[in-house]
């Protein structure tokens, strides 16, 4: 079974009989579905299963999730003693691909799904706008320029 299969299984195990505030089910397969690599996929379908169920790492671990997945979800996962703009923050300053872009995709959904919350559209809208700028600056590309002889 691929990383990508086990991690749907955990996830939709893990969030069995969760609703969310619109008491519709709480396994959401969008976040995975967006993911552009197997390890993205992978933590889009995890990207709450640490923080909001029962599973934990080890857990994670014995079920053959990869360690760079789950380096990623360790940084997904909201304490929620901290701030949630500090949770953004930490995993921009983290520079883990994989975390940006899970966190990236997220957001984006929450954003769209959010319209009926205002509150929550504002905040998703600021997360989304400092995790896309972290991105960007990530991809950007400086051109090598040789230095001139001065012989």
């Amino acid at each position: 079974m691929s990383a990508v299969d086990i991690a749907l299984k955990i996830a939709v195990e893990a969030h069995k009989g969760q609703v969310d505030r619109d008491d519709e089910a709480y396994i959401l397969l969008t976040v995975g579905l967006m993911g552009k690599t197997d390890e993205e996929r992978c933590a889009g379908f995890l990207h709450d299963v640490l923080e909001d169920t029962d599973y934990t790492v080890e857990m994670l671990e014995e079920a053959g999730i990869p360690d760079g997945v789950i380096n990623a979800l360790k940084l997904l996962t909201h304490d929620k003693d901290t701030l949630y703009y500090d949770y953004v923050q930490h995993i921009i300053d983290s520079h883990n691909p994989i975390a940006l872009r899970v966190k990236y995709n997220d957001l984006q959904h929450n954003y769209e799904r959010g319209k009926a919350y205002p509150d929550l559209q504002e905040k998703h809208g600021k997360a989304l706008k400092m995790v896309k700028a972290a991105i960007e600056e990530m991809n950007r590309v400086t051109p090598y320029e040789p230095k001139e002889n001065s012989e």
